[in-house]
């Protein structure tokens, strides 16, 4: 079923017909051949979300950031290499308490995944959470997120919201 609802087909048929006689019977054959155009296809999915709140409950964990190992698992669907980014909508984290001294950069949020386990820190250009390998065209990976804020920012809940992307390199 995914692949009728991928794939756009372009047929284009040329017919030929001849005649010929074997044995004084007339034997007549017709051909069709055709053609059959895939383009390119990529598709992204969210699968599922363990998303939800980072906790800070310690002087360590602004220190040393707090992170969730399941924020949220991609499907990636394509017939072409690609490359998977991700990106912060916004190059701020948007307070939800109200009132801050100053605005929190999206880089204090570090990402990485199954596929590119090291983290790496959010920038507006987007960062590469993982790529096709060769012919693995269909692949899931988790993503991780982690956030390092240190102690220069106010108390309060904050938001972001993350923008997957799928390109070809």
């Amino acid at each position: 079923m995914m692949a009728l609802r991928l794939f756009l087909f372009a047929i284009f048929l040329t017919c030929a017909g001849f005649c010929n006689a074997q044995q004084g019977i007339p034997i007549c054959t017709q051909s069709v051949s055709g053609r059959v155009y895939v383009p390119a296809i990529q598709q992204i999915e969210i699968l599922e979300t363990g998303g939800g709140l980072l906790n800070f409950s310690s002087a360590n964990d602004y220190e040393q950031g707090v992170s969730k190992d399941n924020y949220c698992r991609i499907r990636v669907s394509s017939n072409s290499p690609y490359i998977v980014l991700v990106k912060p909508s916004t190059s701020e984290f948007a307070s939800l308490t109200g009132g801050f001294s100053k605005p929190i950069p999206s880089a204090v949020l570090e990402i990485s995944s199954d596929r590119q386990p090291l983290y790496q820190r959010l920038s507006p250009e987007g960062v590469s959470l993982a790529q096709s390998a060769g012919d693995d065209f269909m692949q899931e990976f988790t993503v991780r997120i982690r956030a390092r804020p240190g102690f220069e920012y106010r108390a309060g809940a904050y938001q972001m919201n993350l923008v997957f992307s799928i390109t070809t390199p």
